[in-house]
């Protein structure tokens, strides 16, 4: 999707910036059918993720209540879901930092 797409600088910048604190972002991809190991990878490639991408198997997607995407999950350091974002906005990344920040 395309905002999925202009998430990415954005995100490469948070992953660089928190990397190495006890912190991890993970992409979860939620495509499916044909050749999606294929589509998924040529897409990381492409926009040059430098973090982790998984692919759901539907239960990702399910545990977290993913309906929409890109849906933005903060997690903290017991594994509980503190903050949810939907969707995504140039600038979200600022908001984002201080989450994760005040998490760290």
């Amino acid at each position: 999707c395309p905002p999925c797409r202009d998430s990415v600088p954005e995100m490469n910048m948070l992953f660089e910036k928190f990397k190495g604190r006890n912190f991890e972002l993970l992409a979860i991809s939620v495509d499916q059918g044909g050749d999606v190991r294929s589509t998924v990878g040529s897409f990381v490639k492409q926009y040059g993720m430098s973090y982790t991408v998984l692919l759901d198997d539907r239960n990702a997607s399910k545990a977290f209540e993913v309906t929409n995407i890109p849906v933005i999950i903060i997690i903290d350091k017991e594994g509980k879901p503190v903050k949810r974002h939907i969707g995504f906005m140039p600038g979200l990344s600022g908001n984002l930092s201080k989450e994760i920040e005040a998490l760290l």
